[in-house]
């Protein structure tokens, strides 16, 4: 099972449209001084673990954090808008051996501050739920 980040990463990564190639312009935990215009995805701390009967079904509900950081306020706001109307609500996808129920943005897209180069940066924060892809039977 990958981290949240990683399959988020994948998921965007297969969008037609949004032009974000894993580490060009788009990265996993750490974001580069470079290139200027990129989008950087984070694991959080989300909701506990959902608890059922069946030891075998185990829900977590993990969150993701993304950076869009542009030289233009206005095109990294639009980029970000992108990201959200593309993960916003969608579900019932299996990704990195996890099956992804809902994916549900929680804030954003905002612009929070200029970096020390004069570089816009934006946030996203998405909840998520998931499971293991495969549950065995009990």
């Amino acid at each position: 099972m990958n981290s949240p980040a990683v399959d988020i990463k994948n998921i965007l990564a297969e969008e037609e449209g949004l032009n974000l190639i894993f580490a060009e312009n788009l990265f996993i935990s750490q974001e580069p001084t470079a290139p200027d215009n990129c989008v950087t995805i984070y694991d959080r701390a989300g909701g506990g673990e959902d608890l059922f009967l069946n030891p075998n079904i185990s829900y977590s509900r993990p969150a993701v954090h993304i950076r869009v950081r542009n030289n233009k306020y206005i095109d990294g706001w639009n980029v970000a808008n992108d990201i959200k109307s593309r993960l916003h609500a969608i579900g019932n996808i299996a990704q990195g051996g996890s099956y992804y129920t809902l994916i549900r943005c929680d804030t954003g897209p905002s612009g929070m501050k200029y970096d020390e180069n004069d570089r816009a940066i934006l946030e996203l924060e998405f909840s998520i739920q998931r499971r293991p892809q495969v549950i065995e039977n009990s």
